[in-house]
């Protein structure tokens, strides 16, 4: 439109699919400028309207391609004919070579037979997104009468069926790059569409999800068996499986499937049942693509199956994915674990964010995946971590604690959900980490039933960390970085107890030492999670994890000593005895400019003050945590979502000559 490629880019990127439909029909110079970007994404067809125009458009391509293709055949055998017209001249007369003038002419014939150059062929470059290919198949199937039977076209023997018009597609779609591939257990079943998805779809694919089950129709948390289960026994506990149980993906379509993902792919999630090994093919050489998991930034690991021969092929993926940032394992079995190991410590030297264990499936069986020994050697393979989540199946003890602390210096994030039975090492991860912006030690969600231990908490005494001798507060490395602290800070007397006295000196001291992390956003000192009474059964009452031995958070017992964290954003005291009234929230409102929100503000004359005078501060919900938002983002639709492609009484308009 205006002839300067940056300022179209600008313009163009704001517009929807109509407007940009418009702009294409003000003339041939906006036509040209607009194409590309009409083109860019390919929406979902709702319409038969949209289907229909999308199937004429790649059937005109590919009836110009084959004409392409015949007259290049043709172009050849008319050169065979001269070469041999030339050959028999010069045997006859040597004297006389072809002149210049014929050679001209028969290369200006040969232009002028070109067939023109479909729409396709133009802008097929330019596409980006497309939708899932089993919907782009069904696009391009041949419309039906009503009665069922296909509508009668001339020469309809020689159409090309709908596989054939999806190959011919997709060929032109050489720069594409797609936000969401992901593949099941019936695309491996299907050599031809696998071998298609090999070569157009996964080199183009972000994120690739690998999501193959046995039995797609029936889930359930049978393999969340203990860590210390071998696969060994895991292999022979599933010897009564239906003798004609699918395996559709074997560990060599694991490997062939990763070789054809180019430099574009930055997240890769493995979710396998089991693994085909009834073939041994596991020693075939597979063809790599040139720079291929080059870019592998994020690796998730939901299920890995249990077969052993799937280890070599794990070893495999170490190897190549040396630029891996960004861990999550869920589930292990010894030799797996032991393979990780050996590819942390020798490959994944990048290797900067590690999750470890997974959220429940059934509240009413608490599940342990990663226990102590394991989590510290995956944990001590590593070098120079920034963040380290170890989730609900994941219970660290004391070597794990060791093994936190050779990357201190190096900590931005740390998250454990389920205590440790002494959870002091804390105090020590924030004294000597100097990177530290996030810990977190309480959340929301689901917990299987536990005792009042099983959520990590700290002692107001050893959360104070005072000099015993200067009786001073000891420097925390973190003091400047931290902006989110969830901390279940215990063991301050009951407010309605005798030792008033040493209450409120521990509170004094407690508030003095967060008044010194003058960076901190958010602080958490209570969470909602969600257990089962166990007392209730299934039909039991929901009970969360109450604080008695808290903090009072009201300005007689210290609260303005807070006064310092001016850049206070949350504060979360669900499930905790405080006695915060009108005066506190005044204070509060006063004293954080920046806050947004108040999560449970008991009192009710607090409550209606902040209701009538500052709305914005209460009855936000919870945001999710990242693994829901993570999780979520799986179910979305492959590749793309939009609502419109060419109609069809605008595909005749854009057919204009440029």
């Amino acid at each position: 439109m205006l002839n300067i490629t940056e300022l179209d880019d600008l313009v163009c990127a704001d517009l929807d699919r109509e407007s940009l439909l418009q702009c294409a029909l003000v003339n041939k110079e906006w036509y040209a400028s607009v194409m590309p970007f009409l083109f860019k994404n390919i929406p979902e067809l709702k319409t038969p309207h949209q289907r229909e125009s999308f199937r004429r458009l790649v059937l005109e391509d590919f009836h110009l391609k084959e004409a392409h293709r015949r007259e290049k055949q043709h172009r050849k055998q008319r050169e065979r004919r001269q070469k041999q017209r030339k050959k028999k001249r010069e045997q006859q007369n040597q004297q006389q070579p072809q002149s210049t003038a014929d050679v001209k002419n028969s290369g200006t014939d040969q232009q002028e037979n070109h067939p023109p150059l479909s729409l396709l062929a133009r802008y097929g470059s330019c596409i980006r997104t497309i939708p899932e290919v089993e919907e782009i198949l069904s696009y391009l199937e041949a419309p039906m009468h009503r009665s069922g039977s296909r509508t009668p076209r001339p020469h309809e023997s020689e159409e090309p069926v709908a596989f054939e018009l999806l190959v011919s597609f997709l060929s032109r779609c050489n720069c594409l790059c797609l936000p969401l591939v992901k593949l099941n257990e019936d695309h491996f079943e299907d050599l031809d569409v696998l071998d298609l998805l090999a070569t157009y779809i996964v080199p183009a694919a972000l994120h690739l999800v690998l999501d193959v089950q046995d039995d797609p129709y029936h889930f359930c948390d049978s393999d969340d068996s203990d860590d210390e289960l071998s696969s060994v026994d895991m292999q022979s506990e599933g010897s009564d499986d239906d003798p004609e149980e699918r395996h559709p993906m074997s560990p060599w379509n694991f490997k062939q499937i990763l070789a054809c993902t180019s430099s574009k792919l930055e997240k890769l999630t493995v979710d396998v049942s089991s693994w085909d090994t009834t073939e041994s093919d596991t020693e075939i050489e597979v063809a790599e693509r040139k720079g291929f998991l080059t870019g592998l930034k994020e690796l998730r690991i939901d299920r890995f199956g249990k077969e052993l021969e799937s280890i070599k092929s794990w070893d495999w993926l170490w190897k190549h994915a040396t630029s891996l940032q960004n861990l999550r394992v869920e589930r292990t079995f010894p030799e797996l674990t032991a393979s990780l190991i050996r590819g942390i410590a020798v490959h994944l030297q990048r290797l900067e964010k590690i999750h470890i264990g997974r959220k429940i499936v059934n509240t009413w069986n608490d599940r342990v995946h990663f226990r102590d020994a394991i989590i510290a050697k995956l944990l001590s393979a590593g070098r120079d971590y920034k963040s380290i989540y170890l989730d609900i199946t994941a219970r660290a003890g004391l070597d794990t604690i060791q093994a936190i602390a050779r990357h201190f210096s190096t900590l931005t994030e740390f998250t454990i959900e389920i205590g440790t039975g002494d959870d002091s090492f804390l105090v020590s991860l924030l004294a000597f980490s100097p990177n530290l912006r996030k810990l977190v030690t309480i959340k929301n969600g689901e917990y299987p039933y536990v005792d009042d231990d099983f959520f990590p908490q700290v002692s107001a005494e050893k959360f104070a960390d005072l000099d015993s001798g200067t009786k001073t507060y000891r420097p925390w490395a973190c003091e400047a970085t931290l902006e989110t602290l969830h901390v279940k800070i215990v063991d301050i007397p009951i407010k309605y107890g005798s030792d008033k006295e040493r209450r409120f000196s521990l509170q004094k001291r407690v508030y003095g030492r967060l008044a010194r992390l003058r960076n901190l956003q958010v602080l958490w000192l209570g969470h909602c999670p969600t257990v089962p009474d166990v007392e209730g059964g299934e039909g039991g009452e929901i009970m969360g994890d109450i604080q008695e031995e808290c903090l009072d958070l009201t300005l007689e017992s210290g609260l303005d000593a807070l006064g310092t964290l001016t850049r206070l954003r949350q504060l979360n005291l669900h499930d905790i005895y405080h006695d915060i009234g009108v005066a506190e929230v005044q204070w509060m409102v006063e004293s954080w400019p920046e806050l947004e929100t108040i999560w449970a503000v008991e009192d009710r004359l607090a409550y209606d003050w902040l209701k009538r005078n500052h709305p914005s501060l209460v009855d936000k919900p919870i945001e999710l945590s990242e693994d829901s938002e993570q999780d979520s983002s799986l179910s979305e639709d492959s590749f793309l979502s939009e609502d419109s492609f060419l109609s069809k009484d605008s595909e005749e308009d854009l057919s204009l000559s440029d």
